[in-house]
This record gives structure tokens, sequence and C-alpha cells, in this order.
């Protein structure tokens, strides 16, 4: 249940963030809702919980994304892994830690999306362009999408830790 419920969760957010960046026409800031999914899917729920998360995730953001099929989908999920594999030693819980992860993530996702455009056909100065004069905007915005994306699925992941904790503490009083 926790688990259809974070997904749910994470999908309500990737729309919120498609219709904020349509009508305030967030382009150069985007806020990075995806990467902040990303990062608090790699940093704390178990392997399960956020491979699911971040696959339907990454599908619903490949739907909401103006970009060819699959690359929005394969650049979240090779930046799941990475903060999954490389977060290991981090600390989580610290809030400069997540922001600092946030940030590179979304510089990582923004460069392997433009190479992944550039392989698909794109004119080869648009990856180079496109980072310099959209990516570094977009990604020290990223922090905003964090804190969004990790205040819902924290709460999500508290209230079922919460339960389940009473749970079992009814069962061992018996």
């Amino acid at each position: 249940m926790q688990t259809l419920i974070t997904i749910a969760v994470c999908l309500a957010l990737l729309l919120g963030e498609a219709l904020a960046v349509e009508l305030f026409n967030l382009d150069v800031w985007l806020p990075h809702v995806g990467v902040g999914i990303v990062v608090f899917l790699a940093l704390r729920p178990p392997w399960v919980v956020g491979c699911a998360g971040v696959l339907a995730a990454a599908w619903w953001a490949d739907l909401l994304g103006c970009s060819p099929p699959g690359v929005h989908a394969l650049s979240l999920t090779l930046v799941f892994f990475i903060v999954k594999l490389g977060g290991q030693r981090l600390d989580g819980r610290s809030a400069l830690v997540r922001t600092g992860v946030a940030v590179v993530a979304a510089g990582v996702l923004i460069t392997l999306e433009a190479l992944m455009v550039t392989m698909l056909g794109g004119a080869p100065w648009e990856p180079l362009a496109g980072f310099f004069i959209g990516a570094l905007p977009s990604a020290l915005a990223a922090p905003v999408g964090l804190v969004v994306a990790w205040g819902a699925l924290d709460r999500v992941d508290r209230f079922f830790t919460a339960r389940q904790s009473r749970s079992l503490g009814t069962l061992g009083s018996r």
C-alpha cells in the first residue's frame, strides 16, 4: 500500500510541476520536482520502493515531457541509480547534503538529456548552448523541487512508519 501511495504522490507532484511550468513559463528556472523525487527515493526507501517509484515517475515524466520518447525516462532512471549507488556513503538526513545532491543530480540529468537528444539527431551545438544557457539556472533551482518532493514523500513515509510501529506495538502487547 505504501508503494502505491508513494507512486500516486510522485505522479501528482510531476503533474503539478508540469502545470506550474506551463502556467508561469518556468522553462529556464525549472524546479526539477522529478530530481527531488529521485533523490528522495534513492536516499530513503528500500530498493524495491525506490525502483517502483522511479519507474512510474520516469514513465509519467516521459509522457509530460516535450522531448523524444524515452529521454526523460532513461535520464531519470540513470540519475536514480547514480544517486542510489553514490549516496550509500552520504548522510541523507542532512539538508545540506540533500541540496548538494539535488543540484548535482539536476546537472547530470540535463547533461544526459542533452546528449541523448544530440544522439537522436539534434544539432551538435544544441547541448553545449543549452547546458550553459539553461542548465546552470535550472540546476540551481533543483532545491525547490527537492523541498516540495521531500516534504510530500516524507509525510507519506512517516505516516506508514508510524502506522507500522503502532501495529507492531499492539501485537507485542498480546
